[in-house]
């Protein structure tokens, strides 16, 4: 309820400028009412109980030769002759007993009042005794002395309905005023509103213009107040923000086209580093067919080639020029980078990275440990998961080499955990450091020198897994064993939401 009159009231600026001033004028106005009601209230009764009073005490010092002398006629004629005084209730003469010696109403002559107000009389030794004073009624009563001697009361009682009528028609006038300045208050705030509000809304327009897409859009900047003066400092800001955007803009195509040249740069690199590691992987297997080709020519021109030592060779030449053929499919299908979504078996997957890669492994004495969930398949880009895999690797071997770690240990590990792929990479390179562990996959971040990094290739991993797959990757530290022997090292976790 708090909240929809705090919205009602302050909606717009228009309504809260009339509300304002409405309440300030019923506020002081009301005030004003309130006080001069107050005062003229004040006033009017101390001056009806002024009159009263002197009123009583004349009743009294003209009465006195008639109580001395019993003269019942000239009493009356004394209650006749104030009768007609405004606004009196009733005058009488009474002994000191509460007798009643002369009324304007003949009906009390003779009887004695009893009542509480009047028993004041009998036991006060007061000169002017107040029985009644509010603001409906004054009662008031006089001593009537001889000399120093009581000989009886003048009492006199005096409506304040003249008064009340009095206020309420001040009353009535300040709340008529009252009106009148609300609504002559209103219909100001109301013209000032639309004056100030016209104006606020020609921003707005224009702010919304921008919001939409209409950057040409301004702002008008005729008025000679604040708010001209506003839409003059906006105009100036929208221009600045246009020229600024233009200038992020070409920075932006520019930064575009860098990290563009850098990843194709980086992909190159990892092409002739690749070339390397297959040129190594190829020596042993060449090497094999060499051997094998050789001695079957010898065997042949001796005349000792049986069928079974011809068909082993065959078969193991056979075999070596197959796992040449997948190493050269591999690298084919990496170099040429089609992004398009697949369904593959991640095991597969690895496998073709491990192809790729292990040359350089061995040739740095690093083992490649993988753990691999059987039968695990994604949709997915192929290629740019082994990039991303190459990547990391890449840098846990980097680590390995300048931490000067003997016997280096790459972990890759693949299951699915509530309907997503999870893919672990941990080393045992002693771990990244906690002051750099939340930034290395920001763009162009590396501890390298400038001749062996360019901070990409983290950052483009970062990229293929967060915007490409819709994934996440986290960094870590751990602790771990491994054949009863204690490491640490860094962990990367793939996560990637299985479709």
């Amino acid at each position: 309820m708090l909240k929809a009159i705090k919205i009602f009231f302050n909606k717009t600026i228009k309504r809260q400028l009339i509300i304002a001033v409405v309440l300030t004028h019923a506020v002081m106005m009301s005030i004003f009412i309130f006080d001069i009601t107050s005062n003229q209230e004040k006033f009017l009764h101390k001056q009806s109980l002024n009159q009263a009073i002197n009123l009583t005490k004349t009743l009294s010092k003209n009465s006195t030769s008639w109580v001395l002398s019993d003269d019942y006629i000239g009493m009356e004629e004394i209650i006749e002759s104030i009768a007609l005084y405004p606004n009196l209730q009733y005058a009488m003469l009474l002994d000191k007993n509460s007798k009643v010696l002369a009324h304007t109403n003949n009906k009390y002559l003779n009887k004695y009042v009893s009542d509480k107000v009047s028993q004041k009389i009998i036991t006060s030794n007061d000169e002017v005794l107040i029985l009644v004073d509010n603001k409906y009624l004054i009662d008031v009563a006089v001593k009537v002395m001889r000399d120093s001697q009581h000989i009886a009361w003048a009492r006199i009682s005096i409506s304040q309905d003249a008064n009340v009528d009095v206020l309420n028609e001040v009353v009535q006038k300040g709340i008529t005023y009252t009106l009148i300045a609300i609504i002559l208050g209103s219909i100001f705030s109301y013209l000032l509103g639309v004056s100030l509000t016209n104006g606020l809304n020609n921003l707005i327009e224009v702010s919304k213009e921008h919001e939409n897409g209409n950057k040409q859009k301004r702002a008008n900047e005729e008025r000679i107040d604040e708010i001209g003066t506003l839409s003059r400092q906006i105009n100036t800001m929208f221009d600045s923000m246009q020229s600024s955007e233009k200038r992020i803009e070409k920075q932006r195509e520019d930064s575009i086209k860098t990290e563009e040249l850098l990843i194709k740069s980086r992909h190159l690199a990892d092409m002739g580093e690749m070339i390397g590691n297959i040129a190594h992987q190829w020596r042993q297997p060449l090497s094999i067919i060499s051997t094998y080709a050789s001695g079957l020519l010898f065997n042949k021109s001796m005349g000792n080639l049986s069928d079974e030592h011809f068909e082993k060779s065959c078969k193991s030449i056979e075999n070596n020029v197959q796992y040449l053929s997948t190493t050269i499919d591999d690298f084919r299908n990496f170099v040429k980078g089609d992004r398009i979504i697949e369904y593959f078996l991640i095991s597969d997957m690895i496998d073709s990275y491990k192809s790729l890669t292990i040359g350089v492994y061995k040739s740095h004495d690093i083992t490649l440990v993988l753990n691999l969930q059987d039968k695990l398949h994604m949709n997915g880009y192929r290629n740019e998961l082994i990039q991303c895999l190459i990547n990391i690797s890449n840098n846990s071997k980097d680590a390995i080499i300048e931490n000067d770690v003997n016997d280096g240990l790459i972990f890759i590990s693949s299951y699915e955990e509530n309907n997503n792929i999870i893919i672990t990479i941990k080393d045992n390179a002693l771990g990244i450091p906690s002051k750099i562990i939340d930034k290395i996959f920001e763009p162009y971040f590396t501890t390298k020198h400038k001749s062996q990094g360019t901070g990409i290739g983290l950052n483009m991993t970062y990229k293929f897994i967060v915007e490409g797959m819709s994934g996440t990757i986290v960094a870590s530290n751990v602790s771990y064993k491994y054949e009863n022997t204690d490491y640490k090292g860094a962990l990367i976790t793939i996560t990637i939401p299985k479709i």
